[in-house]
């Protein structure tokens, strides 16, 4: 396994910048998910690790090796695609061991990686059979097996749970994190589904419009988003947004101007940045009636309860936008007339969308 670092990576199509200067280091045995919307940049940052794209400039380094220019089969990766690439005329045990038979491995050894690669997949019962009997899981387990078998420096994924069906995805997660971990091998693995990077990642780096957004934990990105994007993003059900002004006396959230409780020091934080106008951001979560006393409490207008699996979610309206809450499962049938926002949970942005710290 290799630390894998990009240093001020670029890649240019004309005059679009799909890659554009990024820098960052994924340290031996990491599982790194890059994270974002569709045009974002990663897949072609994840090509360019593998070898398959050129950078336009900027350098790849495999521990204290540059590759930038090296051909794939000599940084010794291995990518698996979102669709499985298996050679469907081969029995399983024979795709795991073609890539190890075309560099000329003996038999016996041969024999024992795919002794190996049976036991950490789980393999035993599906070596016989032909990919196109499988279920799509147990496939892309095969594919995975087949990658892992060459024991390459970095392992690379290009939304290979993508295809798979939901009942079997949240599966095969688990078992992709637990066997990354078995393998220790470096993995980075590229998706556009939050929940996927959240529930696999030692750490995510979001991505947007070819740059890096932020890269940390999950926990980081979820608690402590660096920008608007990044809270909307990041999250589900989605981050609530609105609208806000801010004044000596107070904040008023909305076109119809609510006012807002805020403890002191967010207030003080507010005044020194000398803006009267931006945005105020709390997650679902961090929304629960609120008692007589509490601070950052809202009305809740046209109220509307439901359930999804064991949570019970609050629609209401606030200042003309629909906002979402979580409400207590012993709550019974009785709705809020008000919501509080956690306060030490509120994201404050500036009309340009940048996250305004208050500690």
């Amino acid at each position: 396994m290799a630390r894998v670092a990009l240093d001020h990576l670029s890649v240019r199509f004309g005059q679009v910048a799909a890659v554009d200067d990024i820098s960052i280091a994924f340290e031996q045995g990491e599982f790194i998910v890059l994270l974002g919307p569709s045009g974002c940049g990663k897949t072609t940052t994840l090509r360019c690790i593998a070898g398959l794209e050129q950078p336009t400039s900027g350098k790849i380094f495999f521990d204290q090796d540059e590759v930038s220019h090296l051909p794939p089969r000599a940084r010794q990766v291995a990518m698996v695609f979102q669709f499985v690439s298996l050679y469907p005329h081969l029995r399983v045990r024979d795709n795991i061991a073609f890539p190890l038979r075309a560099r000329g491995e003996g038999r016996a050894e041969i024999e024992r990686k795919i002794a190996w690669m049976s036991k950490i997949f789980d393999l035993g019962d599906i070596l016989h059979r032909r990919p196109g009997t499988l279920p799509p899981g147990a496939r892309q387990k095969a594919a995975l097996a087949r990658a892992v078998v060459r024991e390459p420096r970095v392992l690379l994924l290009d939304e290979p749970l993508s295809a798979i069906d939901e009942q079997f995805r949240e599966e095969m997660r688990w078992e992709l994190r637990h066997l990354q971990k078995e393998l220790g091998m470096t993995t980075v693995h590229v998706t556009h589904d939050q929940r996927e990077a959240m529930s696999l990642a030692d750490r995510v780096v979001l991505m947007r419009a070819g740059r890096i957004v932020q890269a940390g934990t999950p926990r980081e990105l979820f608690d402590d988003p660096v920008d608007e994007f990044a809270a909307h993003f990041i999250g589900s059900p989605s981050v609530n947004l609105i609208d806000a002004s801010f004044s000596e006396d107070g904040v008023a959230l909305g076109e119809a101007g609510v006012p807002i409780r805020l403890p002191e020091r967010h207030l003080e934080a507010l005044r020194r940045s000398g803006l009267r106008r931006g945005r105020i951001g709390i997650r679902p979560h961090s929304l629960r009636p609120a008692g007589r006393d509490d601070h950052a409490a809202v009305p809740v207008e046209r109220p509307i309860a439901y359930a999804v699996g064991r949570e019970r979610f609050l629609d209401f309206e606030l200042s003309g936008q629909t906002w979402r809450g979580v409400l207590p499962a012993d709550a019974g049938d009785s709705l809020p007339e008000r919501m509080q926002l956690d306060p030490a949970r509120i994201f404050y942005f500036t009309p340009e969308g940048v996250r305004l710290p208050v500690a």
